[in-house]
């Protein structure tokens, strides 16, 4: 009986491990080792537009498209250029992103950094970017520098140029003088 326990809670443990260990953007690359991609291409460079305004150009070192699912993943070298009106805003650089086709949603994993023209970056894990609303996020911790500051915190929003931006939970050091 007590050798039949210690299998049940070593097997519950290694199926506990398995599942913290997974994250969002391997849950899109298991889906696609399930399926032959519709298109695979190398050194690739993809818009995503609203309204046939183009709001990002995205380039990686490997890209695989399914339109089944209409889903391209994006791995080696991730880089975005963001553009409000037809002006660039800022860059991103990631490890992988994932673009849902039907709305071009976009989100990066890994080493996730976007320094903006105006000099702030922001360093995450994990970032979605919405060209409906021009906004990107983050649901998980950020690091946001500037010339004087450097914030950390968990959830983030912004619009691309990341003048107008949020952390949810925040904390950080500050050289700026307080009022009291």
């Amino acid at each position: 009986m007590q050798y039949r326990a210690i299998l049940y809670i070593i097997g519950m443990l290694g199926f506990s491990l398995l599942t913290l260990c997974s994250s969002p953007e391997t849950e899109y690359e298991n889906q696609a080792e399930s399926t032959r991609p519709s298109q695979e291409s190398w050194n690739s460079e993809i818009y995503l537009t609203q309204l046939g305004m183009r709001n990002a150009v995205v380039r990686a070192g490997h890209l695989e498209q399914y339109n089944d699912r209409q889903l391209t993943i994006m791995n080696e070298n991730v880089e975005a250029d963001f553009f409000k009106d037809n002006e660039h805003t800022s860059t991103l650089w990631a490890d992988s992103a994932v673009v849902f086709q039907e709305k071009n949603i976009m989100r990066a994993f890994r080493n996730v950094v976007v320094k903006s023209d105006s000099g702030v970056t922001l360093f995450t894990e994990r970032l979605a970017y919405d060209p409906q609303t021009e906004k990107i996020t983050s649901d998980t911790t950020v690091k946001m520098t500037t010339e004087t500051d450097t914030l950390h915190g968990v959830g983030f929003e912004s619009n691309t140029d990341l003048t107008e931006w949020k952390i949810l939970e925040p904390w950080g050091v500050t050289r700026r003088k307080m009022k009291r």
